[in-house]
């Protein structure tokens, strides 16, 4: 059975990270999603949502205006 979501300990660590790395606009971080996916992220340059992933298996670019939209759509660090 897959899960919905995943476990606060793992929101809150992803949560704490893109707060932390906030500033740092070229660096990427690995994602999972509750689905299966894998994915990387990173913040935008300027303008738009903050955050955006790219899904690494089929390559498509999704965009979040926050770190708790990012993980309320399945989203976390791998």
């Amino acid at each position: 059975m897959k899960q919905s979501q995943w476990s606060p300990e793992l929101a809150e660590i992803t949560r704490a990270w893109f707060v932390e790395h906030a500033s740092v606009r070229d660096l990427l971080v690995p994602l999972k999603h509750v689905d299966g996916r894998f994915g990387v992220a990173g913040f935008r340059e300027s303008g738009g949502p903050q955050i955006e992933v790219r899904d690494r298996a089929e390559g498509t670019l999704q965009s979040y205006e926050s770190v708790d939209a990012l993980i309320a759509s399945g989203w976390a660090i791998d």
